[in-house]
């Protein structure tokens, strides 16, 4: 699964569920230019392992993956960057994320950890940890 796959599935589910009417300032993958408008949100693939397997070998069966993504919200007020937590965790929490036909079926999204942090300047960050557990046929070509 290739971290560009993912970064699309989740971009996709983002505008899907319209929160650029409520997190003003976009979506951007791991780093937001300088200036942008708040409230807007960061989002990055954290890690994406093989946590067990199920088959007679090697070469056929099923990987069971887990793949963790971060959403960094940020906001000069609290109180708007508390509304935008709420309406991407509506949006995410046991969401139906597709991830591309070669890329395994989604089993569960689930809501992992968030985390609200008043940064330097007045800004406030609230990070939302989730995970996708996720099957994929083993490939017995070794490929992945």
């Amino acid at each position: 699964m290739s971290a560009h796959d993912v970064m699309e599935a989740l971009y996709s589910h983002w505008t899907t569920k319209t929160l650029d009417t409520t997190v003003t300032g976009g979506l951007w993958l791991s780093l937001a230019p300088q200036g942008t408008a708040y409230p807007y949100c960061v989002y990055d693939v954290i890690s994406n392992v093989p946590i067990s397997k199920h088959g007679s070998s090697s070469t056929a069966g099923t990987e069971v993956y887990d793949l963790e993504f971060q959403l960094s919200l940020y906001d000069d007020k609290m109180s708007t960057l508390a509304a935008a937590s709420k309406a991407v965790r509506t949006a995410f929490d046991f969401a139906s994320i597709t991830l591309g036909a070669s890329e395994g079926d989604v089993l569960q999204v689930r809501f992992a950890n968030e985390i609200p942090t008043k940064l330097e300047d007045d800004i406030w960050q609230w990070v939302l940890v989730y995970n996708i557990m996720r099957s994929l046929p083993i490939d017995p070509s070794g490929g992945s």
